[in-house]
């Protein structure tokens, strides 16, 4: 059974029915519909299934309208769009502006695309054409609204949820690297203390005393000669540009890497 989504009230009569597989265009006596030809049309059900085209014209100089195609033959006026059975008319006011009924064209020609091609029509797509209608201050069906508020509401929450959970994911990551720094330290030795004892250190051995005096023998000579380069390197460094702490560490910092390479 087909779903009720939205209602739009229209001119020369014409209401408007919107559902999840078929519209439905009702037409009242008035005298707009009267001289239009259109007073005895009742209510003409189209569903999408059928349709071959919606064509969407705004309101201006003359009334807009938004036209549904079917292949079959049409019963009255069948070389006026405004005056087709198959049409829905409406003027540029409240409740039927153009800019709304861009938002109704849109919603229909999503629904025929949908049920034509790749049926069914979900929920989700329903909830998005609701929500739609309805900031555009149509009349929607409630459980719909309320349905689609609900899904809305719960989509935020589960975005708030992945943020915390990236976040978390994040800190974890963040305070693992400091802790694998901290343990480097550790095994550097006080880093603070240390520092200065490093920073007058002209020779290799004087380093790897201040650092740890017993892996120096542990190392290659080819290691033993990047070392020395490495601080020939820095001492060039800090004459021509001078050092501070920020440097310094992790200028250290790389040197225990080398160390340990």
């Amino acid at each position: 059974m087909a779903r009720f989504i939205a209602r739009v009230l229209g001119a020369r009569g014409r209401t408007l029915s919107i559902y999840d597989t078929k519209c439905v265009i009702n037409t009242s006596v008035t005298a707009g519909s009267i001289l239009s030809g259109n007073a005895t049309d009742g209510e003409k059900t189209i569903f999408y299934l059928d349709c071959v085209g919606v064509q969407f014209k705004e309101a201006g100089r003359t009334i807009g309208f938004l036209q549904l195609e079917t292949p079959s033959m049409q019963m009255n006026n069948q070389t006026s769009n405004f005056s087709s059975e198959n049409t829905f008319t409406f003027e540029d006011v409240s409740g039927s502006t153009n800019a709304v009924m861009q938002i109704v064209y849109s919603a229909i020609c999503d629904l025929v695309e949908t049920v034509k091609y790749c049926p069914p029509v979900k929920e989700e797509m329903l909830w998005d054409i609701v929500l739609k209608l309805a900031e555009a201050d149509l009349i929607v069906d409630a459980h719909l609204l309320f349905a689609a508020r609900d899904n809305e509401k719960l989509q935020q929450e589960r975005e708030v949820q992945e943020a915390e959970e990236k976040r978390r994911q994040n800190q974890e990551e963040s305070d693992a690297r400091m802790s694998d720094i901290a343990k480097q330290l550790d095994e550097m030795g006080c880093f603070r203390d240390r520092l200065e004892g490093v920073k007058g250190c002209k020779r290799v051995q004087d380093v790897m005393k201040v650092w740890r005096a017993d892996s120096w023998e542990d190392l290659s000579q080819e290691k033993k000669a990047q070392i020395q380069a490495f601080l020939d390197e820095w001492d060039n460094r800090e004459r021509l540009y001078g050092s501070n702490e920020q440097r310094t560490q992790g200028v250290v910092l790389s040197l225990l890497a080398l160390i340990k390479g």
